[in-house]
């Protein structure tokens, strides 16, 4: 079964928007190549979303998925956090070697800061 999203196909006389399968747009390869309105279609979505959000069991499972997604995301920060920190330690130490190695009138050793991927 071929599967594609919609897209707009402009506007009737009265402006209103039109949407239509994208593959019927793109390649003339969508078996219903029907055109509908945006704004039906988007009644239709909301009127239905509405009538299924009225439900107790739904709103506590969008709850519980929200709140896991949120702290999927914190423990993905929280570990770029740590990574960027650690990468900050190493760069000042650097630092601070090429500094130290400066006052003392030394050759500057190799910088393993500039040859490392970014």
């Amino acid at each position: 079964m071929l599967r594609a999203g919609m897209s707009t196909s402009g506007k009737d006389k009265s402006g209103q928007i039109r949407i239509r399968c994208s593959a019927a747009k793109k390649s003339g390869t969508c078996p219903d190549p029907k055109t509908f309105y945006l704004a039906t279609v988007e009644n239709a979505v909301l009127s239905g979303l509405k009538s299924e959000l009225r439900h107790p069991a739904v709103i506590a499972e969008y709850v519980r998925e929200y709140q896991e997604e949120r702290k999927r995301l914190a423990a993905k920060a929280k570990g770029k956090r740590s990574h960027l920190e650690r990468r900050l330690g190493e760069i000042d130490r650097e630092i601070d070697r090429l500094v130290d190695a400066i006052a003392k009138g030394q050759a500057i050793p190799s910088c393993s800061v500039r040859n490392r991927p970014r």
